[in-house]
């Protein structure tokens, strides 16, 4: 999967630059309470890294929120984290693209809220 950033971005963010989309982590605290949605990112380009929430070097993440994520690195590999919310702000397209003998191409476009979700 890939998303495309629009005209203008916060955070860090280049403009007109495609990332991949790594996977999703839902944050909870210790009461099982759901704290932050985060949309796994990684640049290729691995410059110009998102400085904006739950960012790697932002205070947000604490050793036990740390814990939820598998696969956790404090290195700067291009791979980053952000909020669902801010995701849905700075990214305008996105990508599903699966190889497959025989096969078709289809595509949706629809207003910003198709991508709302309940989970």
């Amino acid at each position: 999967m890939v998303a495309g950033t629009g005209g203008h971005t916060s955070y860090n963010l280049v403009s007109g630059h495609a990332f991949t989309i790594l996977g999703t982590q839902v944050i909870h605290d210790h009461s099982g309470n759901v704290v932050e949605r985060l949309v796994k990112m990684r640049n290729p380009w691995g410059k110009f890294m998102y400085t904006g929430p739950w960012s790697g070097h932002s205070g947000d993440w604490t050793a036990y929120y740390k814990s939820q994520v598998s696969d956790w690195r404090d290195d700067n590999e291009g791979i980053f984290f952000m909020p669902l919310d801010i995701w849905r702000q700075e990214y305008q397209a996105f990508t599903i693209c699966h190889y497959n003998e025989g096969w078709a191409t289809s595509s949706i476009t629809g207003e910003h809220d198709v991508y709302e979700s309940n989970a």
